[in-house]
């Protein structure tokens, strides 16, 4: 299969990203700047349908999928905007001060409109308050050219108030991602309709009731997560694996909260897990999703 041809960069391109909406919208709105057929990338490139915001995410490395995953596991979670364009303005301003090199497209003198991985938005108070994110191996800070580009994002974000922090894979430890990714794969899917009545909504709060109405019970408390989930299934007569279900969609909407360092979560004892009580007895439906 022959590759796509990819058409050179030039100002006519660039202005007829921004005019067609490129690094621009929110949530399920928002179009990536760059995707994943505009440039190879190091790593593993990867598609990933969100349920936060609500359309297919594109990843140009494992890190900066891993990096997004953990972000939108957070409870205060709003948005997060993948390969975001930087203003040319702030950043060949920011290259000047530092006195680096601006980089160009390949085979031009055109100043590259420069990205950051991502533009993370979170809840704070009453408002929200994003931040620029850089996803980078530490291996790859070794190499100077890689700290000038750094450099040159972050004084360009700082100019236009938009802090600017960087991750390595110090902060998406495998063992978090991985339990991350257990609950999520029970998450609703995109158009997808109830195997039973209930599933997203009333089974997932009748399991919450029940394991705040027993969480002094020591006994209770040693029981396996599995094993809870198991009888949980006979006790209603739903189906296998249902219970399980019912408990991750809990966890993804932070009402059972549990160590995201734990090995083998489905075996942990229910005493390790914080339930968060129901607001009423009377209430049957989970929160919406961010």
């Amino acid at each position: 299969m022959k590759k796509p041809i990819r058409a050179p960069w030039s100002l006519k391109k660039i202005a007829t990203r921004i005019r067609h909406g490129f690094g621009q919208g929110t949530l399920a709105n928002y179009i990536p700047w760059i995707g994943i057929r505009d440039l190879s990338s190091k790593g593993t490139s990867t598609r990933m349908w969100s349920p936060k915001t609500g359309r297919k995410m594109q990843f140009l490395s494992n890190i900066e999928r891993d990096t997004f995953l953990i972000a939108e596991f957070r409870e205060d979670f709003v948005d997060y905007w993948e390969q975001w364009p930087l203003e040319r303005n702030a950043t060949r301003w920011a290259a000047e001060k530092l006195r680096y090199r601006h980089p160009i497209y390949v085979g031009t003198t055109i100043p590259i409109v420069m990205t950051v991985d991502g533009v993370l938005t979170l809840r704070k108070g009453s408002g929200t308050a994003s931040k620029a994110v850089d996803c980078k191996h530490s291996s790859e800070l070794d190499n100077p050219r890689t700290q000038e580009k750094l450099a040159i994002a972050r004084l360009a974000c700082e100019h236009t108030n938009l802090p600017h922090i960087l991750v390595t894979e110090a902060q998406t430890p495998p063992q978090v991602v991985k339990n991350i990714l257990w609950v999520r794969i029970s998450v609703r899917k995109s158009g997808e309709k109830e195997p039973i009545k209930g599933t997203f909504d009333m089974w997932p709060m009748r399991m919450l009731r029940h394991l705040a109405h027993h969480q002094e019970d020591a006994a209770f408390n040693g029981l396996a997560l599995n094993a809870y989930c198991k009888w949980f299934e006979t006790e209603h007569r739903l189906p296998g694996g249902f219970g399980l279900r019912c408990m991750k969609l809990l966890m993804w909407q932070h009402l059972v909260v549990f160590d995201l360092n734990t090995q083998k979560p489905e075996t942990m004892p229910l005493g390790a897990l914080q339930v968060r009580r129901p607001l009423s007895v009377g209430a049957q439906r989970l929160p919406e999703t961010a």
